[in-house]
């Protein structure tokens, strides 16, 4: 007997009471298959109580009820707590923001406000290090802007008031300056109608079908009766028993239920490797992923680049170059200073001994001269681009060497970035900057491609920096100068194929196709906006982790076959049960089974094979 049958999947969080076991019971209970399974229950055992040829099996039956009903609603209630703790855990990573807002733009009050209170039109402040909350129109100021989340490029972008870029957009970061913007929007409010989950409408689709399965079994049991009430002359009360026991008999069984305690034993499983499960049909769905498209800057990459060598101009030893590198990034506090800082020290045991002298003084990184570095005992050292420093040893009297040309353009031919260092009118060297690939990509995409995986990488990147990428991953294919809807149109025509296709990124340009992905994996270095969009979200950001989540997937897949297994043998044994209880309506007599018999029968059935499903989603393991 199926307590739940057509009840479907209840979202915690939108219990107003807050109050999840008995919120979600009380909604249980308005479910038209509720109703009808507890009336079956109770005409059991209050008609019984009046039937003086009754014996002690009618509570039997009432018990089995209950033990059904109670094992339904306990699988469901787990899930939906399992699916609360996440959208808990993952609001409670959530970081409050402020800005400061303009009040009065020309007496200079301002205020310190939460980013998601910004209207449109206010006026407000960023910062070096701020994340944009929302598209704005720069309206004083000039500074550098990281959309690598957007572009997928990892170089910075100028923007500033009346230039060819005076806007900034949502999501985006600041890495230099400051700047005071006009929202053009409500915080949150720009979303591309894209973006609407296809998931979320198949979902419901399926769940219409639960429903009408329902409603057609009543309807069955009504016509039967109907049938039987029209050739055979009995009474109302034995008339309605028998309508009890043949929809007990034909009441779709809710194996729905088994799946849903399947996937969340592996959610489990994969929250103790940190990985958030937010949309437990996923997992299932994964297994039959053909084409997974991967992100490059902050999913394959750690989004900025690092220091890896230096290339000291002609008659300059390495020392002196890792010496002034390390001096001109002393008080350097975006990542690339900070990197080269790391690498000069490990790999050339300086200790900075002039580093925190009250003569030294350092030089940030400005617009205007797009280099930085510090002023020490009479030396200017600088570090910044070739064209750059150029200007700045010009200006001192110096000239720029040919070979460090040749070292610049060698090193932007492999997808890096050359930063020169210069002392006054002198180029001592280049320093190599490059995108650094996470650990054990290779192997994990090895293993992929030989299990059938079609991987691809995308980014905003040009063909040569992509390629390179590519190639110390271990992937064939990549799309170069990939733009979001570039993502999307390659989603959608791998589906158009039939082709399913995960979706694995973390920035805001990765929206579109994470949205329209038939799976999507989010790094957990991402925003709460494009985690919202994510079926799976790793919370250590590492995508060699995608072949052990396939297992698991798998997994799922391997168990429900041996779950179906079991459903057909019950099937089998139901349809007999159904003709045993039809049959005397053939035969055009009265020798059909009692009720109170055959529905106890049917009801341990139920039960049991409910627990033999569940132990073997949790015994069957690789």
């Amino acid at each position: 007997m199926k307590i739940l049958s057509g009840i479907y999947e209840y979202k915690a969080n939108k219990d107003v009471n807050g109050d999840l076991k008995f919120g979600y019971i009380r909604k249980s209970l308005k479910s038209v298959s509720m109703i009808i399974s507890i009336t079956v229950m109770f005409f059991m055992l209050v008609a019984r109580v009046f039937d003086k040829n009754a014996s002690n099996i009618d509570i039997y039956v009432f018990l089995f009820s209950l033990l059904v009903a109670f094992l339904n609603i306990l699988i469901r209630y787990f899930n939906s707590k399992y699916e609360k703790d996440i959208t808990r855990e993952i609001k409670s990573k959530e970081k409050t923001k402020t800005v400061t807002k303009i009040v009065d733009l020309e007496n200079g009050y301002a205020e310190k406000i939460d980013v998601k209170d910004i209207k449109k039109g206010n006026i407000f402040i960023l910062n070096r290090g701020d994340i944009v909350p929302c598209d704005a129109t720069v309206i004083d100021g000039v500074a550098l802007l990281d959309e690598s989340c957007i572009t997928g490029e990892s170089a910075a972008v100028l923007v500033e008031e009346g230039g060819e870029r005076d806007s900034v957009k949502e999501g985006t970061k600041l890495i230099s300056d400051s700047l005071v913007v006009k929202a053009k929007s409500n915080f949150g409010e720009i979303k591309n109608k894209r973006t609407i989950n296809k998931r979320v409408i198949d979902d419901l689709d399926r769940r219409s079908r639960e429903n009408k399965r329902t409603v057609l079994s009543i309807i069955a049991a009504i016509l039967i009766i109907l049938v039987y009430s029209h050739y055979n002359k009995i009474d109302l009360f034995e008339k309605i028993f028998y309508f009890l026991g043949i929809y007990i008999a034909i009441l779709p069984d809710d194996i729905y239920n088994i799946f849903k305690f399947l996937k969340l034993f592996k959610g489990e499983i994969l929250k103790y490797y940190n990985i958030d499960l937010k949309n437990i049909n996923s997992i299932k769905k994964l297994a039959d992923v053909k084409t997974i498209l991967i992100d490059k800057t902050g999913t394959l990459t750690f989004g900025n680049r690092e220091a890896i060598k230096i290339y000291p101009a002609r008659n300059i030893s390495e020392d002196d170059v890792a010496e002034a590198a390390a001096l001109s990034s002393a008080y350097d506090d975006t990542p690339e200073g900070k990197s080269i800082l790391v690498y000069v020290k490990k790999l050339y045991s300086l200790r900075g001994k002039y580093i925190g002298q009250k003569d030294i003084k350092p030089i940030s990184f400005a617009l205007g001269s797009r280099i930085s570095g510090c002023d020490l005992e009479g030396f200017k050292i600088r570090k910044g681009s070739e064209k750059a420093i150029k200007k700045f040893v010009e200006d001192n009297g110096g000239t720029y060497p040919i070979e460090c040309k040749e070292i610049s353009k060698k090193i932007s031919m492999k997808g890096g970035t050359p930063l020169s260092i210069a002392v006054n009118d002198k180029v001592l060297g280049v320093i190599y900057l490059k995108d650094i690939v996470k650990e054990g990509l290779k192997k994990s995409f090895k293993k992929l491609e030989n299990s059938g995986y079609d991987i691809v990488l995308a980014t905003g990147d040009n063909p040569l920096t992509a390629a390179t990428i590519a190639a110390e991953c271990g992937i064939n294919k990549f799309i170069s100068e990939a733009t979001p809807d570039n993502k999307l149109d390659f989603v959608e025509d791998c589906q158009s194929v039939g082709d399913k296709t995960a979706v694995v990124g973390d920035g805001e340009n990765d929206i579109y196709a994470l949205a329209n992905a038939d799976v999507s994996i989010v790094m957990g270095n991402s925003n709460e906006d494009v985690k919202s969009f994510g079926d799976i979200i790793d919370n250590d950001s590492d995508p060699a982790k995608i072949p052990m989540i396939i297992g698991i997937s798998r997994e799922v897949i391997k168990s429900e076959k041996i779950i179906k297994v079991i459903d057909y043998i019950k099937m089998i044994i139901k349809s007999v049960a159904v003709i045993i209880l039809i049959l005397p309506i053939i035969m055009n007599n009265n020798l059909y089974l009692k009720i109170d018999v055959s529905a106890m029968y049917l009801l341990l059935f139920n039960l049991f094979t409910s627990v033999l499903m569940m132990i073997t989603v949790v015994f069957h393991k690789k």
